[in-house]
């Protein structure tokens, strides 16, 4: 069987939540299937990968669809209207929707509600068409399984035109944040390399970006509050933009 990951974001040694997500997948499904990594760019990862890697545009992922049993993909990075019924070989599409657009959208529209509106018609009719589409979802937690059920529930999936079954017969959860092996500990990254970090002090980890639907503010007020008590606490954050394109710091970012 031969499956198609198709990665929305660049993946190379520096990788934010969506590169990351495909890549792991695509690493996890090569140990039983033959896998193709579809990435934006060309990848730069510096060790051999289990799998192919081809570069991707919304025209030539069309043209790859007959070649393959089953795609993965966020849905959003190619055009799912052009995957008819009537295609000669329709494969399989599982689409991934761990990713929380609606709320990326709704944060960043405080500043522009014009543009909010455009954004969100867009978003919610490209959305009913996956759903619609779609042969199976993933999702990344039991509270998100929640959304996309009743999602699916309003947009006709389950009904009296519809099979039977179990939730887990349309939408399954793919847990993120890592890979299931064991940390190793090879060099110091932090504590007595990092500026301002001892060896001795307690490291809190903001694992991810800065973004407007997150409140770090909270944190870094209770960091003010336990420094008046002691020093050895520190708040480090990974970063507060995508390692790829340029792009400017969100409100939540400045703030």
């Amino acid at each position: 069987m031969r499956l198609l990951v198709i990665a929305p974001a660049p993946v190379s040694v520096h990788l934010a939540g969506p590169g990351l997500r495909s890549l792991e997948i695509a690493r996890q499904l090569a140990r039983d299937f033959e896998i193709t990594l579809a990435v934006p760019q060309t990848v730069d990862i510096p060790i051999d990968e289990p799998f192919q890697v081809r570069t991707w545009t919304r025209q030539s992922v069309l043209r790859w669809l007959d070649v393959y049993d089953v795609v993965i993909s966020p849905g959003m990075q190619y055009p799912a209207r052009g995957c008819v019924p009537t295609r000669r070989r329709r494969p399989v599409q599982i689409f991934d929707l761990y990713n929380p657009l609606l709320f990326e959208i709704l944060t960043d529209g405080l500043r522009d509600e014009r543009s909010t509106r455009s954004q969100l018609g867009h978003l919610r009719r490209l959305t009913a068409l996956l759903l619609k589409r779609g042969d199976y979802f993933l999702c990344a937690s039991p509270q998100q399984r929640d959304l996309w059920v009743g999602a699916l529930y309003v947009c006709g999936r389950f009904g009296l035109h519809t099979r039977p079954g179990r939730l887990e017969d349309y939408i399954g959860i793919v847990p993120f944040g890592h890979n299931g092996a064991a940390p190793q500990a090879t060099r110091r990254v932090l504590k007595g390399v990092y500026p301002g970090i001892s060896t001795t002090d307690k490291v809190l980890l903001w694992g991810g970006g800065v973004w407007n639907w997150f409140d770090p503010l909270t944190l870094v007020r209770a960091m003010a509050a336990m420094g008046r008590e002691r020093q050895d606490v520190k708040l480090f954050f990974m970063g507060t933009q995508p390692p790829h394109a340029p792009w400017a710091p969100n409100q939540m970012a400045h703030q």
